[in-house]
């Protein structure tokens, strides 16, 4: 019996860690590999197609959030490192975290691109285009309307943060919420990987 209560114990912190460290699960299901975030999340990939440090990111092709455009992986390439940050406008630690990314966003928008996608198959595109206004999102944001995104790249929490280099190689994965001084690490990381 103390065996089972512990075991059981021992899985209520995981997932207590787990949710500590973003939104909770959402849909995505496949856990990307190489991430920086909680250890109680840093599990094996079992797709394919799910970032993995080292790999090439996975493509995708996903409208603005004012739909006046697609945007496509291929399109965001070769130009600047890239630093994409999945989001819902109902999660805590995402509003949180946004006005750090903003502010650096500004300050290192001339060596990295920052792209936001908004997991919209789990939110509004109402409540996504409030979420830009208010915290005044200077770059990119797509919109993920079919959970494509979500699905591939394996999201299991929000915010979830992939550095991918200008040539579309994975850097980093990190899941939950990051600290001012991380989000500068991971910048800093992606200059270096150019």
């Amino acid at each position: 019996m103390k065996r089972r209560q512990k075991w059981l114990t021992g899985g209520a912190v995981a997932l207590a860690l787990m949710l500590a460290a973003g939104c909770g699960t959402v849909g995505g299901g496949n856990q990307p590999t190489g991430t920086t975030g909680n250890a109680a999340v840093q599990t094996t990939a079992t797709g394919t197609n799910v970032p993995t440090v080292g790999k090439i990111a996975p493509s995708f092709s996903l409208p603005t959030l004012n739909g006046n455009q697609t945007v496509s992986l291929q399109s965001l390439l070769g130009k600047k490192p890239l630093i994409i940050n999945a989001w819902a406008s109902w999660c805590g630690p995402c509003n949180q975290e946004t006005p750090d990314l903003v502010k650096l966003s500004k300050q290192y928008g001339q060596q990295v691109q920052f792209v936001g996608v908004n997991l919209t198959s789990l939110d509004t595109v109402a409540q996504a285009k409030a979420f830009v206004i208010n915290y005044h999102i200077p770059y990119t944001v797509l919109s993920d309307p079919q959970g494509e995104f979500d699905k591939t790249y394996g999201i299991l929490s929000v915010p979830t943060t992939y550095v991918i280099s200008s040539k579309g190689r994975v850097v980093d994965v990190h899941i939950g919420i990051m600290s001012k001084t991380l989000m500068q690490s991971l910048v800093k990381q992606a200059i270096q990987a150019g």
